[in-house]
């Protein structure tokens, strides 16, 4: 079952049976207010995890315990500051 899988990758990734490849998210670029986090570059690493902007707003609301948006650019802004 592991080798049908990792042929199925491999498949999907264009890669051979001998290379190994490494998957890599774009850094995150956030900016601090005095009340509030945004994270400039949400798009790009929902895209890179293919999934909805909704979904990743929604995990972290409910593991921070915070409310939070997705403005007009697709950055997703948490009310509170953090790291």
């Amino acid at each position: 079952m592991l080798s049908r899988i990792s042929e199925i990758i491999k498949s999907k990734k264009g890669e051979d049976s001998g290379s190994t490849g490494t998957f890599k998210l774009a850094e995150p670029m956030c900016t601090k207010g005095r009340t509030k986090t945004t994270w400039n570059n949400c798009d790009q690493v929902c895209k890179d995890l293919n999934r909805d902007p909704q979904h990743i707003l929604q995990f972290f609301m409910a593991e921070m315990g915070c409310e939070g948006t997705i403005g007009n650019n697709d950055e997703m802004t948490l009310q509170g500051v953090y790291q």
